[in-house]
C-alpha cells in the first residue's frame, strides 16, 4: 500500500507571517486563509496548513 500525505498542519504563533515566509522559502502561491489556517500549497498533492 502507498501512503501519501496531503496536508501538514503547522503549529506557529503568527500564521499569516509564518505561511508568507514558507511560501517565500520555497518559492509556491501565495498563502490563502482556509477555515482557520493560512495555507500554502507545496504541490499538487501537498499543503502547509498554518
Amino acid at each position: 500500500m502507498d501512503l501519501e500525505l496531503n496536508h501538514a498542519i503547522v503549529h506557529c504563533t503568527d500564521k499569516a507571517a509564518a505561511a508568507r515566509f514558507f511560501s517565500a522559502v520555497i518559492d509556491a502561491a501565495p498563502m490563502r486563509l482556509s477555515g482557520p489556517f493560512a495555507a500554502v500549497r507545496v504541490n499538487d498533492r501537498l499543503t502547509l496548513d498554518f
